[in-house]
């Protein structure tokens, strides 16, 4: 089976102090991550994905999982231990597509129902620009 999360949720899951505390032994081995349809190589750092990018778990195993973490499981697929951590979030992330005429009336309408939009400096340049 593969999971597939935004960047920015992968990133977020990836420093998130209870499921990867520092000091801890927990690690995970055996990931293929597949970033916009690319394996991400052993050498590339998941923290600098992009967060618009589209990340697919593949495969993976995490061990020695803090105790609090996850209901007491020791180790678990990579898979099972991001879909545990969603499950325990308050807000979600989107990757939305939108006609570049109506992206003001988007981003309004994520801010008018609470959320927050985050946009790369790429983005806001183009906004820059287009003003």
């Amino acid at each position: 089976m593969t999971t597939t999360t935004t960047g920015h949720a992968f990133k977020r899951f990836f420093v998130d102090a209870k499921y990867w505390p520092e000091g801890e032994s927990t690690f995970y081995d055996d990931v293929l991550l597949h970033v916009d349809g690319r394996a991400l190589s052993d050498c590339e750092d998941p923290r600098d994905v992009a967060d618009n990018a589209i990340v697919e778990i593949r495969s993976g195993w995490v061990m020695d999982i803090p105790s609090a973490a996850a209901g007491g499981a020791n180790e678990m697929s990579l898979e099972d231990y991001f879909l545990h951590w969603k499950k325990q979030q308050t807000t979600a992330s989107l990757v939305v597509e939108c006609p570049r005429e109506l992206l003001e009336r988007v981003i309004q309408a994520v801010k008018d129902a609470g959320g927050t939009v985050q946009q790369s400096g790429e983005q806001q340049a183009d906004q820059a620009r287009e003003a």
